[in-house]
């Protein structure tokens, strides 16, 4: 998969004219972003009071996947809001909701019992703590202080002194991972994601989410044989994509959000029993997220890649090839007419 070091590019790259490259998986009301799909479903409710069946239906809509997002979750709370329910139907959904609220909260404070010194950042990160033993660079953000036994780098209490931007946290980061130091470049993002929101910027802040997403995905392979510890650090990366969208400043998922969902899904395909369903399905969505990020950059090499991974994967190989060519093309550097660097 593609490293880490390729997601923060893209500042004027040339993208066409607002042309989206998907619908957006998000519907902004009064600022506030939820999820369209969820929010239009119980919209098509709309003229009568929302029933026990139909309130059942939301519920599973929005736990399709590994559990109910922060984004679904807040969509819930805004349909039981605006929208008229029967008394049984409210009742259900918002014991549902509590529920989960309720099994959240034991994972939260388990993990910050284990380092209480962390107690904080792992409150402000919510969810961000729920994977207990996991080696430092299995997971990011907030939750990684709980989970690391070991002191922090002296690069990272050095940056945490001088209060530096998150800008030059992705460089101190992505200067380990050159020199081949993948732990030292995760617990360096996991640092820099503690600091507080108020004083980093929205942007900088999403390109390491997505960073520390894409090298937890790309983790996953090297751990087949556990195969435990993959679905952890999937469900990290998708919870840190998530969040990284949820605070962006677009409306519809940029180039590297579906990038990195693409790779996610990619992954998910890799570790799902062969010729299943879930396999079938997750190369799917692999290839669609991988067109859409064409559709906004059609000579993205991360987006090119992509598609060369799942046209092999479907044994296209004729295809496949032609992918991979145009990504040596426009990922290698440029070599002097000489032929001297």
């Amino acid at each position: 998969f593609a490293s880490p070091e390729c997601v923060p590019v893209r500042s004027g790259c040339g993208m066409a004219p607002k042309k989206k490259a998907a619908a957006s998986y998000y519907k902004v009301v009064g600022g506030v972003k939820y999820d369209r799909q969820l929010l239009e479903k119980a919209e098509s409710y709309a003229g009568t009071p929302v029933t026990v069946v139909q309130a059942k239906q939301l519920w599973k809509a929005a736990s399709d996947g590994r559990g109910v997002t922060e984004i679904e979750r807040r969509t819930l709370e805004y349909v039981l809001k605006e929208m008229r329910f029967t008394e049984k139907a409210a009742e259900f959904l918002r014991g549902a909701l509590q529920e989960v609220e309720a099994e959240e909260t034991p994972a939260a404070s388990s993990s910050v019992q284990e380092a209480p010194a962390v107690a904080e950042a792992a409150a402000e990160t919510e969810a961000e703590v729920s994977m207990p033993e996991a080696p430092p660079e299995e997971v990011g953000g907030s939750s990684s202080s709980a989970s690391r036994p070991q002191p922090d780098l002296p690069v990272v209490a050095r940056l945490r002194a001088e209060s530096a931007p998150l800008s030059e946290w992705q460089r101190q980061a992505l200067a380990r991972y050159a020199d081949g130091r993948e732990e030292e470049f995760s617990s360096i993002l996991e640092a820099a994601l503690e600091v507080p929101i108020g004083s980093a910027s929205g942007p900088e802040r999403v390109t390491l989410m997505q960073m520390l997403a894409l090298q937890l995905v790309s983790r996953t392979l090297a751990l087949k044989n556990r195969p435990e510890e993959p679905q952890e650090l999937l469900a990290r990366a998708k919870e840190l994509v998530d969040k990284a969208d949820a605070i962006s400043a677009s409306e519809s998922p940029g180039l590297d959000s579906l990038l990195v969902r693409g790779f996610l899904s990619l992954a998910k395909h890799t570790l799902a029993a062969r010729h299943s369903a879930t396999s079938r399905d997750e190369l799917k969505r692999a290839e669609i997220l991988f067109q859409s990020a064409l559709r906004i950059d059609s000579s993205s090499p991360r987006a090119l890649l992509g598609r060369a991974l799942v046209c092999s994967e479907r044994g296209e190989w004729i295809k496949a090839l032609e992918l991979f060519r145009k990504v040596l093309q426009r990922a290698a550097p440029r070599v002097p007419r000489s032929g001297l660097r």
